[in-house]
């Protein structure tokens, strides 16, 4: 495990040549266990994250319901973010490194990605404010609701990227667990056979 975290960090800005499969799941179970240890090391020093959230529901006539909810979450706080940043680009690169061993275009790696940004999109684009008539009299003292929520225009919109950005990863995670391609290919000799 630790010669191909050695090996991805160190290639972290090479995205050309190929990286075999066990190159490329080493990492990920390296990565795994390092935000492991980070949510270990956070809930230690700092505890667990506490928030205090409204959960609100609406129905078809625009009725509301509202309720405080307490919400205990061990996470890695600043730890796994900075572990996310620093290994993003050598995370990508032996995933583009991957892609190249079974003789596909690196970029396909990024299917994903594009369809969560889409998401995200078209949620933006798509959501319109909804007047809503609050049922107030279970809220604590002191809390003001707003008068509109953002809801939707189209679930189709907001959902068909959805589902393209499950079923992408689905193929992509499937390309992956693939065997390399044997012999030399267009983006390299095959890292699994000696060079002869």
């Amino acid at each position: 495990m630790m010669n191909a975290a050695k090996t991805c960090l160190q290639k972290y800005m090479d995205f050309s040549g190929r990286a075999a499969r066990a190159e490329f799941w080493w990492f990920f179970l390296f990565l795994l266990a390092l935000h492991v240890v980070a949510i270990i090391v956070n809930s230690a020093l700092f505890g667990p994250t506490l928030t205090q959230e409204f959960r609100y529901s609406v129905n078809s006539s625009g009725d509301a319901t509202a309720r405080l909810a307490v919400k205990t979450v061990y996470n890695g706080g600043i730890f796994t973010n900075a572990i996310f940043v620093l290994t993003f680009l050598p995370f990508l690169s032996v995933t583009w490194r991957r892609m190249h061993d079974i003789g596909k275009r690196g970029f396909w790696a990024l299917l994903p990605w594009v369809f969560t940004a889409l998401t995200y999109l078209m949620m933006a684009l798509t959501f319109e404010e909804q007047p809503v008539d609050w049922n107030d009299s279970n809220l604590p003292e002191g809390v003001i609701l707003p008068d509109t929520i953002s809801v939707p225009q189209s679930w189709a919109l907001v959902l068909t990227p959805v589902l393209l950005a499950v079923a992408s990863s689905l193929v992509v995670l499937w390309w992956l667990r693939t065997k390399s391609q044997p012999g030399s290919n267009p983006y390299g000799p095959n890292p699994n056979e000696a060079p002869s």
